[in-house]
C-alpha cells in the first residue's frame, strides 16, 4: 500500500553536525550531542561559531557522485584528526577508507576504493581539532580526474534516484520493480542508492495522488 507524504527533493551539499569538547582522538560521535547542525556545500570547518578555534569536532554526511566505474583515491589533509567512510555506515569501530586520526600538524593520509558502476555512494567524513592550528581538506583522484579538492557539485545531502516507468532497479540486495497506474504518467524515486538493508520509494502522479511512499 502507498501512503501520501510530502515531497522529498534533492538537497545539494552535505549534512553537518558540529560538536564541542576536548579530544585527542576522534570520539564516538554516536554518543555525543551536536551543538549545531545544518547543511554546507562541502567539508567546511568555517561553519563553526565565530571565535571558536580549539576543542571542536565535525561530522559531514551525504552522498558523493562517482562519475565512472574505476579506482578512486580519497585523501584528507587535516590538523588534527580525520577519517573518511565511503559506502559503509559510520561507526567508531568500523572500517574507514581514510584514517588520519590523532593529534598532529597538517598531515596527509589516503585510501583507495574501486567501484563497479557510476552513481551516488554514501559518505561520512569526521574531524576533530584539539588546539593550535586547524585545517581540514578533502581531495580525490579517479578515472579522468587529476588530484583536486572534491568539488561542491559532487555532493548531495540526500540521494534520490529517479526511475522511469516500469523500470527494474537492482542494487546491493534484492530487486525493486516500479509499475505505473494504467493510463497515467508519472515518475518514481528510489533512495538511498545503492541501498544495503532498506530503501524508500516515492511515486508521483501529477494531479492525482501526488507523492506516495511504499
Amino acid at each position: 500500500a502507498f501512503t501520501p507524504v510530502a515531497a522529498a527533493l534533492p538537497v545539494n551539499g552535505l549534512r553537518y553536525k558540529y560538536y564541542e569538547g576536548t579530544f585527542d582522538i576522534l570520539p564516538d560521535f554516536a554518543t555525543l550531542s551536536p551543538v549545531k547542525t545544518g547543511n554546507s556545500a562541502n567539508v567546511d570547518i568555517g561553519t563553526r561559531p565565530e571565535g571558536v578555534n580549539d576543542h571542536f569536532a565535525f561530522t559531514w554526511e551525504g552522498y558523493i557522485n562517482m562519475p565512472a566505474a574505476g579506482t578512486y583515491t580519497f585523501e584528507t589533509e587535516s590538523d588534527d584528526g580525520s577519517k573518511v567512510y565511503l559506502s559503509t555506515p559510520y561507526s567508531v569501530n568500523g572500517s574507514s577508507l581514510v584514517n588520519n586520526d590523532g593529534m598532529h600538524a597538517p598531515l596527509l593520509a589516503s585510501g583507495n576504493i574501486t567501484v563497479t558502476s557510476a552513481g551516488l555512494y554514501p559518505i561520512t567524513i569526521t574531524f576533530f581539532e584539539n588546539d593550535g592550528g586547524e585545517t581540514m581538506k578533502l581531495y580525490w583522484t579517479g578515472p579522468g580526474i587529476s588530484r583536486q579538492p572534491i568539488p561542491d557539485a559532487s555532493f548531495t545531502a540526500n540521494n534520490v534516484y529517479t526511475l522511469t516507468n516500469a523500470t527494474v532497479a537492482t542494487r546491493q540486495k534484492g530487486n525493486v520493480t516500479i509499475e505505473t497506474v494504467p493510463g497515467k504518467t508519472g515518475s518514481s524515486k528510489l533512495y538511498p542508492n545503492p541501498f544495503v538493508e532498506s530503501f524508500m520509494i516515492e511515486y508521483y502522479h501529477p494531479g492525482t495522488d501526488n507523492n506516495r511512499v511504499g
